[in-house]
């Protein structure tokens, strides 16, 4: 009897010893990956075998498409997968269905855990370099390449009385209307606004060719009928003659001529000042960089001509 009790207990010890070898070799389970969502789809990766690997080298070697940049407070990401920044929104990540709590570069990973990114609507103030397009509905639309905004016109700030300019380029300081959010547009509640101009052509020294910049000028004199187009002299706000600035300018040269072939089609008149858009670039029959209005714009796309007579 005892020899039977003894055989008992010697079967469940080699039962129990070849169910945990059978456990630990061979063994695929599914359950041995890292999954990862970005919007509808899903990614399983699997672990590496160094311990403590942060979920950003995890990613990294992946087929997951990702893109970041550094700062003080660690890796900031801009693309993951089919997630990406913009001007309105900023990405986020969440682990095992809670917010993650360190970030991309920081935080581990574990066998089963599941992370998600999403794109979230920036809460905090926003600076906005973005080209104004015109009024509709009493709210003031601009661009921002492909990313579109508004700003109502009994929204604007105390500080602002200029008029707006269509093809004009401005910094906005604002926040997004939290209240009044659309699919396709975003509603800015502006602190500031600013024309992003140059007024003071010793500013121009620090453009490199083919910078699209604007600039505030007043036409001292003009002449009409190059094959090229029609030139003119200038002065900025301080009285600095466009004649004289070549020589500092980048690469350095002599002509007078740094404004260069204005369009027949556009008119200026001595004495008047306006603000228009250039660029800076290398031209015929000289080859030395000229200040030329441009149909690109802020941009750098196709757009029409922008010069504007501007009463100071």
């Amino acid at each position: 009897m005892k020899r039977f009790y003894l055989f008992v207990v010697i079967s469940f010890i080699l039962f129990g010893m070849v169910s945990c070898f059978s456990s630990n070799v061979g063994d695929d389970r599914d359950y041995d990956n890292v999954t990862i969502k970005i919007a509808e789809e899903n990614f399983d990766l699997k672990l590496l075998e160094s311990e403590n690997l942060s979920l950003l080298e995890l990613i990294e070697v992946s087929e997951i498409d990702v893109d970041y940049y550094e700062t003080d407070f660690g890796n900031m990401l801009t693309k993951v997968g089919s997630v990406e920044e913009d001007s309105f929104h900023w990405i986020a990540f969440t682990k095992n269905g809670e917010p993650a709590e360190l970030g991309i570069d920081s935080i581990t990973y574990e066998d089963g855990d599941e992370f998600e990114f999403i794109a979230e609507l920036k809460t905090w103030p926003l600076v906005l370099l973005a080209e104004y397009q015109g009024i509709e509905d009493e709210s003031y639309l601009f661009a921002l390449e492909d990313e579109y905004f508004y700003i109502e016109s009994d929204n604007l700030p105390v500080s602002w009385t200029n008029e707006f300019y269509q093809g004009m380029a401005y910094e906005i300081n604002g926040s997004i209307n939290q209240e009044k959010l659309d699919e396709e547009y975003y509603y800015i509640n502006p602190e500031s606004i600013s024309e992003i101009v140059i007024t003071d052509f010793t500013e121009l020294y620090d453009i490199d060719e083919g910078d699209i910049v604007y600039i505030g000028f007043r036409v001292t004199e003009i002449e009409d009928g190059s094959v090229f187009g029609n030139e003119f002299f200038a002065e900025d706000i301080n009285g600095l003659s466009s004649k004289d600035i070549s020589v500092n300018m980048t690469p350095s040269y002599t002509t007078d001529y740094i404004f260069y072939t204005l369009p027949e089609e556009i008119t200026i008149e001595v004495g008047s000042y306006y603000i228009g858009r250039f660029v800076y670039d290398t031209f015929e029959p000289n080859n030395n960089p000229q200040l030329a209005l441009t149909e690109a714009n802020f941009f750098g796309e196709e757009s029409d001509y922008f010069i504007e007579e501007i009463e100071e």
